[in-house]
């Protein structure tokens, strides 16, 4: 923290007065000096949508404020802060210290508010779609897709219908962009025809709101969105993505989800996950790459504590991949699995065991997991899509082809009538590779 500037100056005449009253002819004992606020300037996230002004927090208290939540410590008074016009955050340091941030995803908690036979429901489909291998949007085949053709993004989804991965019927790409500084995603669902997104935010109860990024990796910006269908369903969607701007060539985009029907819909939930990319690693150039390459990142998802009386978390983890180009695999581990609100473990040293990279259609990949969940043995599949040409191209000849720029994917593991997950990582390239 440093100090910004001195809010409050005093002039000559007020400082005799008060540090003598007979001095102002008054007459009796000094009168001690209030304390005189200076700013503090307070690391805030980017989109916090505060409004210019001041803004009173009482002590021990949190309030909801623009995107975030601004908790102020029990000690010292409230907390005042000043957000400038051009969205700098301070705080005046005569009062308590404020915390702003992404308030937590809200999808455990409502998940965990259903009823115990609906808790069962998604965790059953939780591990349905960890040990379900994953589908490639552009290498699977379909008899009938009805978005054949069109712009978005290429990759990978991992979900509870797709029993045959080489012809799913929940296939999903996600695409995102701004729109007047706001991060917009528009999930694409190549199997079913539809291109849902999150301009808007949808009819009360349903909301709309910002997320922050797994703990370690700054760049991604996170929005969680439910609503409710016209036929009473209720739809979950997480979206993450790194995208900087409507002018960034070569980002990625993730997003995990959960369905439920509504009380007239005789169906079982469905869960899934995505990891898509603008800049598809060109499958042709893979060959051509030699060598080693290693990948660092995160991953983040949904986290089923149990089966009979399943509760949720969201986690965080961190990532590590190395892709062996000489022989076209990639293999890697998911570490420091942690409950994103409380930060408690729940995981560690989930192996991403050895998937052959395709040559064919994308460079993509399908692998096994195997994790210890609640200190039993668990299974699971995962798979992913190379990402960042570099300065190879089509229109470029292969021999300049170096190892992609960045990986993401998804990945889930189950233990038999027990714990669970689902997720999704993003991973890059380590530099001087």
């Amino acid at each position: 923290m440093r100090v910004v500037f001195n809010r409050y100056l005093l002039s000559a005449i007020t400082l005799l007065c008060v540090t003598t009253l007979s001095a102002c002819g008054g007459g009796g004992t000094s009168v001690p000096e209030p304390p005189t606020p200076r700013l503090v300037e307070l690391e805030a996230p980017e989109q916090h949508g505060l409004s210019a002004g001041e803004l009173r927090v009482d002590p021990g208290a949190t309030e909801e404020h623009g995107n975030v939540v601004v908790t102020c410590s029990s000690s010292g008074g409230a907390c005042v802060l000043i957000v400038a016009d051009d969205g700098s955050v301070s705080y005046e340091d005569t009062g308590g210290v404020p915390i702003v941030a992404y308030p937590p995803r809200r999808l455990p908690g409502a998940l965990n508010a259903y009823s115990l036979v609906a808790r069962r429901n998604v965790a059953g489909r939780v591990a349905r779609t960890a040990f379900t291998d994953v589908a490639s949007s552009t290498a699977s085949t379909t008899s009938e897709r009805p978005l054949a053709g069109g712009t978005w993004n290429t990759g990978v989804t991992q979900a509870s219908l797709n029993a045959d991965p080489d012809s799913p019927r929940d296939n999903r790409a996600i695409n995102a962009w701004y729109i007047n500084d706001r991060l917009v995603f528009e999930r694409i669902e190549l199997e079913q025809g539809f291109r849902p997104n999150t301009r808007r935010t949808p009819p009360s109860p349903g909301y709309l709101a910002e997320v922050s990024p797994p703990a370690g990796i700054g760049d991604w910006q996170g929005v969680e969105q439910f609503f409710i269908t016209d036929d009473g369903a209720r739809f979950y969607s997480v979206f993450y993505s790194d995208v900087l701007d409507n002018a960034d060539s070569d980002y990625l985009a993730f997003g995990y989800w959960a369905w439920l029907p509504g009380p007239d819909i005789d169906r079982r939930p469905f869960v899934g996950a995505a990891a898509s990319g603008n800049d598809p690693f060109i499958a042709g150039h893979v060959n051509a790459v030699d060598g080693q390459a290693t990948y660092r990142g995160a991953a983040t998802g949904l986290y089923v504590d149990g089966r009979t009386s399943p509760a949720y978390r969201v986690f965080d983890a961190d990532v590590r991949l190395t892709a062996d180009f000489d022989v076209n695999s990639i293999s890697g581990a998911i570490t420091g699995g942690r409950d994103s609100s409380t930060g408690a473990a729940l995981f560690d040293d989930l192996v991403l065991a050895t998937a052959g990279i395709r040559t064919a259609d994308a460079a993509f990949f399908r692998g096994r997991v195997s994790v210890m969940l609640d200190g039993k043995p668990a299974l699971g599949r995962w798979g992913g899509q190379f990402y960042g040409n570099g300065v190879a191209t089509t229109d470029i000849p292969v021999s300049y082809a170096e190892a992609p720029g960045s990986v993401a994917g998804t990945f889930g593991a189950r233990v038999l009538d027990g714990d669970s997950l689902l997720g999704v990582f993003g991973a890059y390239k380590e530099s001087g590779q």
